[in-house]
């Protein structure tokens, strides 16, 4: 007997198991049995396309073909879904003396599958849609119990787990997680277990659940190892955040290049597996809302801070924004890191030192080199070796300043501060010119310009002044303010380059000067330009202090 116009078929109402006939029809057999194609729903639990028997003596649905088992699991008012597809197998209703449900029997209604599925799994959007066709568990025959409670049962399924060749096939059970989602969580051997074509290997836990696959743990990427409780395994990628990272000095897997030791602490970090894999760590200056403390590298057994991103690969490493080193300062866009050695091509430079209350020497636009092992720096500008390359030299200006200096040294007409640090400049070699302050710019300016003005300060004795043309020297004597000298040192003449003179005989000649000299001597003369202005300084105390008694030169 055949029925059309059927909507649904309850088959237990204690056990929240009806059906919904496809097309409304339903086939009518001997002893109430019942044949018919459509869906089937009880608790949490749907079974889509079904071509089914029920069978009344039994108790049981006969399910020949199922397209689809969706089971829902919800927490947090958000649901989650888990999908068997292509199965098989009986859904027991309740036992054939227990029709009526009087009696409350245990693990009813359940189902038994008597064939291999693929579980595929519900997956956050970021994930992308690689998940959907390559990324799945595989089981064989299971049983699920109690399909009519309203959470999900405890799963346990003995299968292989497939990753869209992020691993290998790995054995694992599939059970339920605290999200209530399908999923597992596996245990890894002490050596942990490669990934992405052995590129990387990951350590401790590797789990699945609703938020996607994932490592709590470790993992290592050459002589990187990375710490963090959420690994993110994408096909193309891994990303997370880590408390602790560590650079260990030594070679790449391929031989190729060899690293320094380097820290890494709260930083976003990502592997990408590309044809030329590396690996990123984000320097993140500011605190991470769900982290106390900001990002902090270092490198070669601490004695360098990295302020900036981190890229590492199997034949380089590289990082950018400024590095702290032996109280100095370096910038550039790109530094280039070996075993010993730091380089960049292009690089700014500020150089402390314990002894000066502000940098001794500031340069742009330099090639770097920085030997960690030897404590040796090496600085060429890029236009200085242009014109070593092309045989000749160049000049510089050197700027000189003394903080500190007390008022009161020198004279006003003999014994001048400012002419006698112009003639201690002028007689070191190479120097053509000096200035003070603002020297031959205040030429330009008109003088409510050029003046250094006073306000009251803290003291008669201790005036406050704005601005500093004077370059801390008023008609020749220290006025408080930093002193500020400039030097001009011209190119050297001792270049590659012929040049045209003449010998003892007064014949025209040619000169090339031959051997390895500075291109600019002006880079040497900076700490000589230094001592002669202390010099200077330290004569003019002395005389003060014999003249006046009013100074103690200890004290400066």
């Amino acid at each position: 007997m055949f029925f059309n116009g059927v909507e649904k078929i309850t088959l237990s109402n204690k056990n929240k198991m009806e059906v919904f006939p496809r097309l409304g029809k339903v086939e009518l057999r001997k002893d109430r049995n019942l044949k018919l194609i459509g869906d089937i729903s009880v608790g949490n639990f749907d079974f889509i396309g079904v071509d089914l028997l029920f069978d009344y003596n039994s108790y049981k649905l006969d399910l020949i073909e199922i397209d689809t088992l969706k089971m829902i699991a919800s927490k947090d008012l958000i649901d989650n879904y888990n999908y068997l597809y292509n199965i098989g197998g009986d859904l027991l209703i309740n036992n054939p003396r227990n029709k009526s449900s009087l009696k409350l029997l245990p693990n009813y209604p359940y189902f038994v599958s008597d064939k291999s599925t693929k579980v595929f799994f519900s997956m956050p959007e970021d994930y992308g849609p690689e998940y959907d066709s390559s990324f799945y568990f595989s089981i064989d025959q299971f049983r699920i119990d109690s399909l009519d409670k309203s959470t999900l049962p405890k799963f346990e399924f003995p299968g292989t787990f497939y990753s869209n060749n992020i691993f290998n096939p790995l054995e694992a059970k599939l059970i339920t997680m605290p999200d209530n989602s399908f999923g597992f969580d596996l245990a890894l051997e002490e050596k942990g277990i490669p990934a992405y074509d052995n590129k990387i290997n990951v350590f401790e836990n590797l789990k699945v659940d609703s938020t996607g696959l994932y490592a709590d743990g470790s993992i290592s990427y050459n002589q990187l190892r990375v710490f963090s409780k959420k690994i993110r395994l994408f096909p193309d990628s891994v990303s997370g955040f880590t408390d602790k990272a560590f650079l260990y000095r030594g070679y790449s897997k391929s031989k190729d290049f060899n690293y320094p030791d380097m820290d890494f602490s709260n930083s976003k970090f990502s592997f990408y597996n590309l044809s030329d894999d590396y690996f990123y760590l984000r320097h993140d200056p500011s605190r991470v809302k769900s982290e106390n403390e900001s990002s902090l590298f270092t490198g070669f057994d601490r004695s360098m801070e990295i302020k900036g991103d981190v890229w590492i690969s199997g034949n380089s490493l590289s990082s950018e924004g400024s590095l702290l080193y032996n109280s100095s300062i370096f910038i550039s866009d790109k530094f280039l890191f070996n075993s010993d050695l730091v380089t960049s091509d292009q690089a700014s430079v500020i150089f402390n030192h314990y002894s000066y209350d502000s940098s001794f020497l500031k340069s742009n636009d330099v090639s770097l080199v920085l030997n960690v092992n030897d404590k040796k720096i090496s600085l060429m500008a890029e236009y200085l070796d242009e014109v070593r390359k092309s045989g000749s030299s160049a000049g510089a200006i050197l700027e000189i300043v003394a903080e500190g200096i007390p008022a009161g040294l020198g004279q006003p007409i003999y014994g001048k501060l400012d002419s006698e640090l112009a003639s201690a400049m002028m007689s070191i070699n190479a120097a053509k010119g000096v200035e003070i302050g603002g020297g031959f710019a205040l030429s330009a300016i008109e003088g409510h310009l050029a003046s250094d003005q006073m306000r009251a300060g803290n003291s008669p004795e201790q005036p406050q002044f704005i601005g500093n043309q004077s370059g801390g020297i008023l008609g020749g004597i220290s006025s408080g303010q930093p002193i500020v000298v400039r030097v001009a040192i011209k190119p050297t003449s001792s270049i590659l380059t012929p040049r045209q003179s003449i010998d003892l005989d007064g014949k025209n000649i040619d000169v090339v000067t031959k051997g390895r000299h500075d291109t600019c001597v002006g880079i040497r003369g900076v700490p000589v330009a230094e001592a002669m202005m202390s010099l200077v300084l330290i004569d003019m105390l002395m005389r003060h202090n014999a003249q006046t008694g009013s100074l103690n030169a200890q004290q400066h």
